[in-house]
């Protein structure tokens, strides 16, 4: 743990849900702070687990009746989601729609108990043909639709129940490596099996697309805002269930195909060294880019709420169309505004006389929001993490096909 630049209450969370994960002893100073430690664990969306042992924890009295009180919310959050996720299926199922669930429930069936896997909302896929049945279907039921500057999600919304329609592959980086994602999603929903449990019954993607999905998810918030420890573990319980064999036939020629083999190699080896997730063979031994993708995930958490400076960094590091390994951060930059520029001012897609006044407006909003103290964040600080990330980036080689 020495290695990387992580607090005391970090490590012990890394610790407690490596226990409760993949059997890890137990190693948590007695004078820990345990209210900084449901904090981390908040921060990365991973108290249930962090917590899962809490009565054999020395905690004292009130505070453990506080951390109790906050799990069971999230409990009753994920219990939401997943009676969410099996009305999804019966509304599918009895509309002879094809669908896929994504993500949600089908990373937490890979977790000891799943029920303790953090859920905010249900995210599906929809074959083509079927997406404005769908689509109408939803709506019938009392469904808001939303259609939003994504390029392959709507937003379904009715009282509590948040919902994501999936209609394109997620991530794809550039047009060249199109093809190649639209191939892998081609067959989502016509490999998807039903599975029942005891939550409920829902349609879950094959083992190839559900680690492709997870694996571009994961890459996809990394570079802008960040991923946190759940996205880590969902990538960890799922290739622990593989034997070494069987996860080299199913996925080493597919990733390394699409650049994405060295970033599931990195972060199973975050989980081995740092949650004692037992090592296989496929994962190598770079441990050093597993180390620096840890301490960015410590840092940031999951979507960069533990740090809100980290927000700004991304001016100088996701352009949105460039990989880790093109372009300097001033290109990037002035990428990122014109983008910025595009969601606020739609406009500017077919007035391009919008881009030179955004970039004179938007800058100095900034300054004005930095100088009310609105806006904290430090540009050459920021400058110099984007630097550090960038790097780390650049050794994933990320969508960069590889041998």
């Amino acid at each position: 743990m020495n290695k990387i630049n992580i607090s005391e209450e970090q490590s012990a969370m890394l610790n407690l849900i490596g226990h409760n994960l993949f059997g890890m002893p137990v190693d948590v100073p007695s004078e820990i702070d345990w209210s900084e430690v449901l904090k981390e664990s908040i921060s990365q969306s991973m108290p249930l687990i962090a917590f899962q042992n809490i009565d054999e924890l020395p905690i004292g009295v009130a505070t453990t009746a506080v951390i109790k009180k906050y799990l069971k919310r999230c409990e009753e959050v994920n219990l939401a989601c997943y009676r969410g996720h099996s009305y999804l299926h019966r509304l599918m199922s009895e509309n002879g729609i094809s669908y896929s669930v994504i993500k949600g429930v089908a990373s937490a069936r890979y977790y000891p108990d799943p029920i303790l896997r953090s859920m905010g909302d249900v995210d599906f896929y929809v074959a083509p043909e079927h997406l404005e049945r769908a689509r109408e279907v939803f709506k019938s039921d009392g469904f808001t639709l939303e259609h939003t500057d994504s390029e392959h999600h709507d937003i379904l919304e009715r009282g509590k129940l948040y919902m994501e329609l999936h209609f394109a592959p997620i991530a794809i980086p550039d047009e060249k490596m199109k093809p190649i994602f639209l191939e892998y999603w081609s067959d989502l929903c016509e490999s998807a099996t039903t599975v029942k449990d005891d939550y409920g019954e829902y349609k879950l993607p094959s083992d190839f697309h559900h680690g492709f999905i997870i694996l571009t998810h994961f890459q996809m918030h990394l570079m802008p805002i960040g991923v946190g420890l759940r996205h880590l573990c969902d990538w960890a319980v799922f290739v622990n269930s593989f034997s070494n064999e069987e996860f080299v036939d199913t996925f080493e020629k597919r990733l390394k195909r699409v650049g994405l083999w060295r970033l599931g190699q990195a972060i199973a080896l975050a989980a081995v060294k740092y949650l004692g997730m037992p090592h296989k063979a496929w994962m190598g031994d770079d441990y050093d880019v597993a180390d620096a993708l840890l301490e960015d995930i410590a840092r940031g958490g999951n979507f960069g709420q533990r740090d809100k400076e980290r927000s700004f960094e991304t001016v100088f590091i996701a352009d949105y169309k460039a990989t880790a390994g093109e372009k300097s951060r001033i290109v990037r930059a002035f990428r990122f505004i014109n983008n910025y520029i595009r969601q606020h001012w739609p406009a500017a897609k077919w007035c391009i006389l919008l881009y030179p006044v955004g970039w004179i407006f938007f800058p100095l909003r900034f300054l004005w929001r930095r100088i009310t103290g609105q806006r904290s964040a430090n540009v050459v600080e920021s400058y110099k993490q984007s630097g550090k990330r960038l790097a780390m980036y650049k050794r994933l080689e990320l969508y960069k096909p590889q041998k």
